[in-house]
């Protein structure tokens, strides 16, 4: 078991078997975080809703090209 450190709480998160990207929450301030390095390990903030907005964005432009 590996000790993370939540980057915005800098609470410690127990992480058994660490891979990079692996999704892991922090029990203190409910932060989804994604393991980004290992040796020595390191957390970031989880971006998965900033890549479901763009998309949703990228589709709701509409094409003007058909618009004519």
């Amino acid at each position: 078991m590996i000790n993370a450190k939540c980057p915005k709480c800098n609470n410690n998160i127990p992480i058994k078997d660490p891979k990079i990207g692996q999704k892991v929450i922090c029990q203190s301030c409910n932060s989804i975080l994604k393991t980004i390095w290992l040796l020595p390990i390191e957390l970031d903030f989880w971006d998965e809703m900033i890549e479901l907005n763009k998309h949703t964005l990228e589709s709701d432009v509409p094409n003007r090209r058909n618009k004519a």
